[in-house]
């Protein structure tokens, strides 16, 4: 009888976990009721949403908004971007509390001068690889350099709400095409690793970018494989 007792308690414990770790794509509506004018000026949004994912793990109920900013030079009509920013909030005691944020925008200078700046939604996801409970989003973000090829990607993984990144900058040439990986991003659960090294591999048959290139971390220059990301760094 005790066994069948705490076999119950544990599947109880089993479900209960299932069903708070789970994670959904908001609508135009469910957003707009969230994040009234009111609201995003109050969590200092500044940018149009773009996209919110609403999830909850083991740290509570938290929304993933991505904003995007038009390039104000250009006509309205264009898909120009200038700046993104990103936030991570989390409920707290009825209200949203910013848990980090990024931003970032394009470059513009005598050698290179981007033209866009947009989150890679097709490839954005807020799941639990590794079966902690916690949620590990990954955000995928680029830019669009059309003269020379020179453009940048970056994906970066919040994993217990640190940042562990993959900076990539693409070019026309062979010795200008670099990556930058976090020595943080090797020491992340296997099954993460892999999720990032199968989205590179979609990435580069895609033909977003080209990662035949030189690999750059911690001053060490040698050619980049993606297998790497599965052998976790001392």
């Amino acid at each position: 009888m005790r066994f069948s007792h705490t076999l119950i308690f544990f599947l109880v414990v089993s479900s209960c976990f299932s069903q708070i770790v789970e994670s959904k794509i908001l609508n135009v509506t469910e957003v707009d009721k969230i994040f009234s004018s009111a609201k995003k000026k109050v969590l200092k949004i500044k940018y149009p949403i773009v996209r919110v994912y609403k999830y909850n793990d083991r740290t509570g109920e938290n929304y993933l908004v991505l904003t995007e900013r038009k390039d104000i030079r250009n006509s309205i009509e264009t898909k120009q971007n200038d700046s993104i920013q990103a936030f991570n909030f989390r409920l707290k005691n009825g209200l949203l509390k910013e848990e980090w944020s990024l931003r970032d925008f394009i470059y513009k200078d005598k050698y290179i001068e981007e033209s866009s700046i947009w989150f890679w939604t097709k490839y954005i996801e807020v799941k639990d690889y590794d079966g902690d409970g916690f949620m590990e989003p990954i955000i995928i973000y680029g830019t669009n350099e059309e003269d020379h090829g020179d453009d940048r990607m970056k994906i970066l993984v919040y994993h217990k709400d640190e940042k562990k990144a993959i900076r990539h900058q693409n070019s026309d040439l062979d010795d200008a095409r670099t990556t930058q990986v976090d020595a943080s991003v090797f020491k992340m659960p296997l099954l993460i690793r892999k999720k990032i090294k199968t989205l590179l591999e979609e990435i580069d048959e895609k033909g977003f970018t080209n990662f035949n290139h030189i690999y750059v971390s911690s001053k060490r220059r040698f050619q980049f494989e993606k297998e790497q990301l599965l052998v976790p760094q001392k």
